[in-house]
């Protein structure tokens, strides 16, 4: 399971779903790891300005960002840069400019690059895939024996999210691990979230293990292996792993949106999973490199973008580091990346011999640089009329997986359109589907937002009139209709053909209204006390004030936590998402399952 957004983007920061068709987890859906508010006064991004005559220079005049955190775009067409556009302030302080040479952190699209090494060493026969991670990597003792190499390249190893596991032990956003500290915290774990190839669930841990390989294999570290036999021989001279190597004054500071201003973000990236700094001028090289290979061969590159199977023979979309989607019919292959202050997206269409590129120095509630590489791919590819056509052994019926922005774009079928505040506070509530899934829907201000699985983060949906609002990420629709004494005891919800889960027609299924949850005073006030877990050597305490059951942590403030159902807590901000009581024959609660809010980690806590 991975996210995508437009086409196929990967991103870190959002809310993930993914059907049965890919081999999902089971397990409630992943929520989102943080979310940004973007500055009043942006530019909105949701329409092109030009639709009807849209244009280079109609792209550069709406993504123009004078005074504000920079921006950086490219197109490489034949491996020669044919447009670019920097924009803005790589520093708010001094006024620097960003400029093409202005390195900038490029956060998940940096999976492109270790993907490529892991490619580079196996096809130098430096590499085996198939070996176990314990062959490279002996100090991971219980899942090193368990996962193969290959399953960490296509996510599909079961392996937890590294920003999970950190959050679990006690760690802040704003910490900066280095990749030992995550490697070490990784090598602990003595569970796998399912056993390895089974499921397909996007996340960091993986691929900061993958560059623990590449140095263990290259002898040595990973930063001087990618700059000696990656970045030297491209001429990617301001392009690396390490923050401490390369200019210091030519670098974009980081910026995320607080107050209506700016505030500068350091976020602890995971080297491998993240941790890139390149520049525009760097980033037009490697397209150089995608269209005619100085480092390996065409052959390389094939084997590059290959994507991986399920154990059971089921084709993914994501190869190494490279997640393939289809546009008017053209293969697409890209990563995108997002965090505090960072947000960024590279597409690679083989096909046309065509690399285009974004990046910026903040981070808000939409991807700048996601927008803008739309608008630039919607113009590159206007002229190709070719109706979509799967890739080999992806099903139909519907996209198979869909990202959630914290923020979801109003859809302009709800335009103009407002909803009844009297139908909006009747809605409100719990209601439980025929399948069994629950959604609850929350008012405020005239406005309705749902909570998927019954737990937060809440995501607005849009009404389109006389009862109905769309959940415009997926698709879906729900209808209200109250009765006689303004009442609803109902929802409908209609997923039309093509929408995500759709088998190829619409459907529709009914809830019905269930009282929430109530905290059992008695059940809480039996977990009062400290809980510790051996995998990641951490403490967290639930306390009790007669009302509310909060967990904290040394380094963590106290969160409440809020019944979804019986002995299940949400979590609705912070880095934690969810409690679990795991209970003992006799109902005693005997351990704690606490998920982190990252790509997936549990660990269970038992009590001391």
């Amino acid at each position: 399971m991975h996210p995508t957004l437009e086409h196929a983007l990967l991103v870190s920061v959002g809310l993930t779903l993914a059907s049965g068709a890919t081999g999902a987890t089971g397990a409630a859906h992943p929520r989102p790891q943080q979310s940004w508010s973007t500055p009043s006064g942006e530019v909105d991004l949701a329409q092109p300005a030009a639709a009807e005559a849209d244009s280079f220079a109609a792209i550069e005049r709406d993504f123009e960002r004078g005074a504000q955190p920079g921006l950086i775009a490219g197109v490489v067409r034949g491996g020669e840069l044919e447009w670019s556009l920097a924009t803005g302030r790589a520093d708010l302080a001094s006024g620097a400019a960003m400029t093409a040479a202005t390195m900038l952190p490029l956060a998940s699209v940096s999976k492109s690059f270790t993907g490529f090494a892991t490619a580079l060493l196996e096809a130098r026969g430096e590499l085996n895939l198939d070996l176990p991670l314990a062959h490279y990597v002996p100090e991971a003792e219980w899942i090193g024996p368990r996962v193969p190499v290959r399953t960490l390249v296509h996510h599909t190893s079961g392996v937890e999210d590294a920003a999970g596991i950190l959050a679990l032990a006690g760690w802040r956003l704003e910490d900066l691990p280095s990749r030992a500290d995550v490697v070490r915290a990784l090598c602990a774990q003595q569970h796998l979230r399912w056993p390895a190839g089974e499921r397909e669930a996007y996340g960091n841990g993986g691929y900061v293990l993958l560059a623990e390989i590449v140095a263990r294999v290259g002898g040595m570290d990973f930063a001087d292996w990618m700059q000696a036999q990656v970045f030297a021989p491209l001429g990617m001279q301001r392009t690396t792993f390490d923050p401490a190597r390369g200019p210091q004054d030519d670098r974009a500071r980081t910026y995320s949106a607080v107050d209506g201003g700016w505030s500068e973000a350091r976020y602890g990236e995971f080297q491998g999973a993240g941790g890139l700094y390149s520049c525009l001028e760097d980033l037009a090289r490697w397209g150089a490199q995608l269209s005619a290979p100085q480092v390996g061969d065409a052959a390389l590159l094939e084997a590059y973008r290959r994507p991986g199977h399920l154990s059971n023979g089921s084709e993914l979309d994501y190869a190494f580091g490279l997640s393939r989607s289809v546009e008017r019919g053209v293969e697409l292959y890209q990563h995108a990346g997002g965090a505090p202050g960072i947000s960024s997206r590279a597409v690679w269409i083989p096909d046309q011999d065509l690399f285009v590129f974004a990046a910026a120095n903040f981070a808000g509630e939409r991807s700048v640089p996601s927008q803008l590489v739309t608008r630039v791919l919607d113009l590159l590819l206007a002229d190709v009329r070719e109706p979509p056509v799967a890739p080999d052994g992806a099903g139909g019926g519907g996209p198979r997986m869909v990202f959630i922005p914290a923020h979801p774009e109003r859809p302009a079928e709800s335009f103009g359109i407002e909803a009844d505040p009297e139908l909006v506070a009747a809605a409100q509530g719990s209601y439980r589907m025929q399948d069994g899934e629950l959604f609850v829907f929350r008012a405020s201000e005239a406005k309705l937002s749902i909570a998927l699985d019954g737990q937060p983060p809440y995501f607005e949906i849009f009404p389109l009139g006389e009862g109905r609002f769309v959940f415009s990420p997926m698709g879906w629709q729900f209808v209200f209709e109250p009765d006689d004494a303004g009442q609803v005891q109902a929802v409908t919800r209609i997923v039309p053909a093509g929408a995500f889960g759709s088998s190829g027609a619409e459907e529709l299924s009914v809830g019905e209204r269930v009282e929430p949850p109530r905290v059992d005073a008695q059940l809480a006030q039996s977990c009062v006390g400290l809980w510790y877990s051996d995998e990641v050597q951490s403490v967290f305490e639930l306390e009790f004030d007669g009302s509310e059951l909060f967990v904290s942590h040394a380094r963590l403030a106290p969160m409440p936590l809020i019944p979804v159902e019986a002995g299940v807590f949400a979590i609705e901000s912070g880095p934690l998402a969810q409690v679990d009581l795991v209970l003992d024959a006799e109902g005693e609660v005997e351990a704690l399952e606490i998920e982190a809010r990252s790509w997936g980690a549990r660990a269970r806590f038992t009590r001391l």
